[in-house]
């Protein structure tokens, strides 16, 4: 059955003055790209993703009066986030998604970067490996999705200065529900001053994977990023 690739175009989010975020996304590379081998195995079937039965989890470092939400497009897993900071200070955070869109597989971003001060910032990523085509044409798709988070602190100031990521397969298709298979490595890092990580992963509920970010910010000092916490939700099947 042949496949038909969408023109993702950029899309824009209000979100509160402080904050400025948008999507932009395209096709990764072959086989899925027009022309190339179709997606095989248990994702052939699928048409497009959803998200439903939404829920967000506690914070990971420190809550703050200030929040700004940060999501992927409907039907979009997080993969991974990339974080940046300017003169010592968090102020930037880029979530690093997927999705599938009439039986293709896109990846794209959704920036949250504070408007003014924060440029020229230096960056860190974090997350899944091996989203794109498999090495074997006619192998099984793998997708992987981050379910969970933690944060480490500059304990004398509370900046968000390291962070890990739990993650998931994507594996037993239902009907109506994508389920999650075996735990996926989803990596760490830390940035200098990183000295107080949190015990425990702020984690999604059994069966639901991260979509997108609350994210915790000091207003008056930067503003500089506190704590996140984790919006999940389950990825409903469109066959």
């Amino acid at each position: 059955m042949s496949r038909i690739l969408l023109a993702v175009t950029a899309l824009a989010f209000l979100l509160p003055s402080a904050a400025s975020a948008q999507i932009t996304a395209q096709p990764i590379g072959n086989p899925y790209l027009a022309g190339g081998p179709p997606i095989v195995g248990q994702f052939a079937a699928v048409n497009h993703l959803s998200h439903a039965l939404t829920s967000t989890g506690g914070v990971s470092g420190s809550r703050a009066s200030h929040s700004v939400t940060v999501t992927v497009p409907g039907g979009g897993f997080v993969t991974g986030l990339e974080m940046g900071e300017r003169q010592n200070r968090p102020c930037m955070l880029n979530l690093n998604w997927a999705r599938i869109e009439n039986g293709a597989l896109f990846t794209g971003t959704t920036p949250y970067t504070r408007t003014g001060g924060c440029s020229g910032q230096s960056r860190q990523t974090v997350g899944v490996r091996g989203l794109r085509a498999p090495a074997e044409p006619d192998a099984e798709l793998a997708l992987r999705a981050v379910t969970g988070l933690k944060v480490c602190q500059n304990n004398g100031s509370d900046r968000v200065k390291g962070l890990a990521l739990q993650a998931r397969y994507i594996d037993n298709l239902s009907p109506q529900y994508a389920g999650l298979g075996a735990s996926a490595n989803a990596g760490r890092f830390e940035r200098p001053n990183c000295n107080d990580w949190e015990q425990d992963f702020e984690s999604c509920p059994n069966g639901r994977v991260m979509i997108g970010l609350e994210v915790h910010l000091d207003q008056q000092s930067g503003p500089e990023i506190k704590g996140l916490a984790p919006i999940c939700g389950r990825l409903r099947i469109h066959q």
